[in-house]
């Protein structure tokens, strides 16, 4: 049937009549939905496909000229496969319905928007597409990053807890997948309970702006240096890890101790001509200490190191027990490197608690050959 509008003039007077007859109504784009709503999204993280259909309800063919993707946040969004509609041009008969698959990928926090912009023969034109979404991001930080809990000793009676803060500082929940002690010496330390703690042994959500924190007390089970951390497992997009490191030594009363013997030929060589031969120091190391001292390694380093060299080792992986000597042979070689003050160190690595490694400084001052006039009678 067709729709006409006839006009008839009566005297000064105008009357429209709409009067049915056999006009075409022609093409009419339908999108459904009108605005497709991706809500929160994590950043990097990929939602969808939604589908967008779009109809030509009139009674004429929909010639589509193009439809692209619009918007300040343009790029946050994407075409997927699986889309029917001609995005580059084509044509929709009387009651055909087209799709488009559409994803979201925030860049970024925040409220993204872009929308589908439809250009056809048909009504309205352009018809548009609304595409609506938040990037959302948890972000954790654990502090302080770092904890030396010094010397602690082994019999107590009481022992160090430091405080450790977990925040949730992104826009969105955080859920915390678990908080554990880690590493060779991580017994040494354990989680204590606090009004305010973290739930330790469990999945939690920390929501949006808010912090738990996390109890640790140094209990050493063992003489030495140590070293632990914390570990904290989240959905934190960048940094799903989380560490604060621990260190601290433990003391007892009958711990071993290292240090040089009396005994011992000095560490500073003293004055030695250059033209001298090379001259070799017994070096005597002893356990002053009533547990058994565990020599793991002698190392020479320094700048000077080319003009002395170990000769003999007998202390690298020994244990000494109480009162008990090992020693190193050290050579000095004056003519190395010429005259002047030299210097450089051993390295002895134990499992002393208080000083590992342990230091011994090598000196000597090399001096010309008319010094030896001083000591040569003529």
């Amino acid at each position: 049937m067709k729709n006409t509008l006839k006009t008839v003039v009566l005297g000064s007077a105008i009357s429209s009549a709409l009067v049915l007859g056999n006009a075409f109504a022609g093409p009419i784009v339908d999108v459904n939905p009108g605005t497709t709503q991706f809500g929160d999204v994590l950043v990097g993280t990929t939602a969808g496909p939604e589908t967008i259909i779009i109809t030509n309800t009139g009674d004429a063919d929909l010639v589509i000229s193009s439809i692209t993707l619009r918007g300040r946040d343009f790029d946050n969004y994407a075409v997927a496969a699986g889309t029917t509609c001609p995005m580059g041009g084509g044509t929709l008969s009387v009651g055909q319905s087209c799709e488009i698959k559409v994803t979201f990928t925030p860049n970024s926090i925040g409220y993204k928007k872009a929308l589908f912009k439809i250009v056809s023969n048909g009504d309205p034109s352009p018809a548009y597409a609304y595409l609506r979404g938040t990037g959302v991001d948890p972000s954790a930080e654990l502090t302080p990053s770092f904890y030396d809990y010094g010397h602690v000793w082994i019999e107590g009676p009481t022992f160090p807890v430091q405080q450790f803060t977990l925040q949730n500082t992104g826009n969105t929940d955080l859920i915390v997948q678990g908080i554990h002690l880690r590493g060779q010496y991580a017994p040494n330390w354990q989680f204590v309970s606090g009004t305010d703690a973290c739930p330790y042994g469990t999945t939690f959500t920390l929501p949006e702006g808010q912090d738990c924190q996390i109890y640790v007390e140094f209990h050493p089970i063992e003489v030495g240096e140590m070293k632990a951390a914390i570990k904290v497992y989240t959905n934190d997009t960048d940094e799903p890890k989380l560490y604060s490191k621990l260190v601290g030594v433990g003391r007892s009363a009958y711990e071993p101790d290292i240090d040089l013997c009396e005994f011992s030929d000095p560490a500073d060589f003293g004055e030695v001509p250059i033209c001298t031969g090379t001259i070799t120091h017994r070096i005597e190391l002893q356990n002053e200490g009533q547990m058994d001292l565990n020599i793991d390694q002698v190392l020479l380093r320094g700048r000077d190191a080319a003009n002395f060299s170990i000769v003999t080792d007998n202390c690298s992986g020994t244990t000494l027990t109480a009162g008990q000597i090992c020693d190193v042979y050290v050579q000095l070689d004056p003519a190395v490197t010429g005259t002047g003050y030299k210097k450089a160190v051993l390295k002895v690595r134990s499992n002393d608690p208080d000083e590992n490694p342990y230091i011994i400084y090598l000196r000597a001052t090399v001096t010309d050959c008319s010094t030896l006039n001083d000591i040569i009678p003529q």
